[in-house]
């Protein structure tokens, strides 16, 4: 335990004996870093959170002993809810960041909080105070990536350590509700829920662990899900944790993917099938297929017509890849926190109010592989691509090759290259170039349709939300993601998703916790004019080949993809 916990509290020394006035900026929970103002956001009682401002102490101080008190460095906190004032217990001090815990008996609701140091007390900040919000601590220490997970033998999950169903894994963080003394090692009773893979998980402990206000979730791995990219996320009520992920295999603990991977094309087992190569050379050949529906606006008393555009776009590229003897896919791949394994979902959340405090420093994680290092390879100066409707050219330009085929809007549109219908695309560079000689290769493509976009017009952010769809390869799948926007108090809030179904399901449920991490959906008064903000729904059919052969290569692809995005209302 201590290895998770101990790089919380940076070691430093210092005081004053006089301190200018102290400024509170932000609060958030000391893993999720959830930003005020979205709907996920608040500080449980008991949670280990994080106050960034300015002039908040003369000096930085970590916390000299257990049990914690609520002073130190000259430095308190307090906090007052529905007129009750309780004072926070300090771990760590400095001007520009103190780390607390919130007293759990502090009330429930919005409140106030204030800094004083040495003396000089801040003007009140706002506090939203919940029984329970988990933050997930994750390996990248920024609430986004995998999950910084322990297996029952306290050895990280990941791509060669996977769960398996049935096991107990470790999930650290803070925020699962209140315990009867903050410096106590106890279980917490807020009622709480564990989804993995979109399926309720059981709990087997949640609460303390060997440090106040550092939480455990003990979970079982439930059945029926697997992947490298997993999703995790807690849920209180309408509250919902910062989402991240594990990996789960069926067999073994040698996790495998067919929908993310190296550069979020290739896959553990095609990486594998590499025999363990540090050095290799690969190759992508790519089609994509885009139709817009923009439904009628209307800003000022001015109505634009409703609208649909295709765009059809081709891409090629041939890289020399090289990767560190310690690179560990798992790590760089999900450190964004934009990839899921099939049948799970992953999101993204944001602020871009000046005020969002930067991510605080946070319990050390295994320090990620480097990343690996590419050179583009010149297979000639166009690529052509040809299908159903004829033949173009995507020149060689910066390292890759790509061209718009067809569609667009205004005058400046051309056919439509890549029918709805679909059909199979050939792609051929010619004579060659200095680094790969002549080939030709062939593959479909099978367009995805929305089926059920009326009833996605408007979504309830509380509920499932069921999304349909025809067509797409029978072995490929379909990348289900959504964004809202909202604007409140000068905070233009963002919050998008991403989950990943089989194609051949013809549908998919996103769970209501991944809706209510969104922020619902606003508008923005500019010069006394309210204009909505453009939120969407997007289904997008990714289809791999991973039988292509080109000479000079170790690995060659044919990805295609369509989307279609439409216009919705998160409420």
């Amino acid at each position: 335990m201590k290895l998770i916990f101990s790089a919380a509290l940076l070691c430093a020394a210092g005081g004053a004996l006089f301190a200018q006035t102290p400024v509170v900026n932000a609060l958030v929970n000391n893993y999720s870093y959830v930003a005020p103002g979205l709907p996920n956001y608040a500080i449980a009682q008991g949670a280990i959170f994080d106050i960034f401002g300015s002039n908040l102490a003369g000096g930085a101080m970590n916390a000299p002993a257990f049990p914690l008190q609520t002073t130190l460095n000259g430095v308190t906190v307090n906090v007052t809810v529905s007129g009750v004032t309780k004072t926070a217990l300090l771990y760590y001090v400095s001007p520009s960041q103190i780390d607390a815990i919130l007293p759990s008996g502090t009330p429930l609701g919005t409140g106030q909080i204030t800094v004083t140091n040495n003396g000089s007390t801040s003007a009140p900040a706002p506090i939203i105070v919940a029984q329970s919000a988990f933050g997930i601590l994750t390996l990248a220490n920024t609430g986004l990536g995998p999950a910084a997970a322990f297996d029952a033998q306290y050895n990280y999950l990941g791509l060669s350590n996977a769960a398996n169903p049935g096991d107990t894994i470790i999930l650290w963080g803070t925020g699962a509700g209140p315990v009867a003394d903050d410096n106590v090692q106890s279980a917490t009773t807020a009622p709480m829920e564990v989804d993995i893979g979109g399926l309720a998980a059981k709990i087997a402990y949640q609460g303390r662990s060997g440090y106040a206000g550092l939480d455990q979730l003990n979970v079982v791995v439930p059945a029926g899900v697997s992947g490298c990219y997993v999703s995790v996320v807690v849920r209180s009520g309408n509250i919902v944790s910062n989402f991240s992920s594990i990996s789960v295999a069926n067999s073994g603990r040698v996790c495998s993917d067919t929908s993310t991977g190296l550069y979020g094309i290739f896959n553990s087992s095609q990486l594998r099938s590499l025999a363990g190569k540090t050095d290799f050379k690969i190759g992508g050949l790519g089609l994509f297929k885009e139709v817009i529906s923009t439904p009628a606006l209307t800003i000022g008393g001015v109505t634009s017509p409703a609208t649909t555009e295709t765009i059809d776009t081709g891409s090629a590229s041939f890289e020399h890849v090289t990767l560190p003897a310690n690179y560990d896919p798992y790590v760089s791949a999900g450190s964004a926190n934009n990839v899921a394994s099939v049948g799970s979902c992953s999101v993204f959340t944001s602020s871009t109010d000046a005020s969002s405090p930067p991510p605080s420093p946070a319990p050390p994680a295994p320090t990620p592989a480097p990343a690996a290092t590419t050179v583009a390879l010149n297979a000639g100066p166009f690529m052509n691509v040809t299908g159903p409707s004829g033949q173009k050219q995507m020149p060689f330009k910066n390292g890759a090759y790509s061209a718009q085929l067809g569609g667009g809007a205004g005058p400046a549109a051309s056919p439509v290259f890549i029918p709805a219908t679909g059909g199979t695309f050939t792609f051929d560079n010619g004579a060659g170039g200095p680094d790969l000689g002549p080939f030709s290769v062939h593959f479909p493509l099978n367009p995805v349709v929305f089926t059920n976009t009326n009833a996605l017009a408007t979504v309830n952010r509380s509920q499932d939300m069921t999304v349909t769809w025809t067509g797409g390869d029978q072995d490929a799948f379909v990348d289900i993601g959504g964004a809202s926007y909202n604007s409140i108090g000068g905070r233009l809030l963002t919050g998008s998703f991403n989950c990943t179904a089989p194609a051949p399901a013809g549908k998919f449920t996103v769970p209501a916790a991944v809706l209510l991490a969104l922020p619902p959906t606003g508008s923005l008064s500019i010069g006394g004019i309210t204009v909505p903000l453009s939120t969407f729904l997007s289904l997008a059919n990714f289809s791999v080949k991973t039988d292509l052969t080109l000479p000079g290569l170790d690995l060659t692809l044919g990805y295609t993809m369509s989307i279609g995005l439409v216009s919705t209302t998160f409420q």
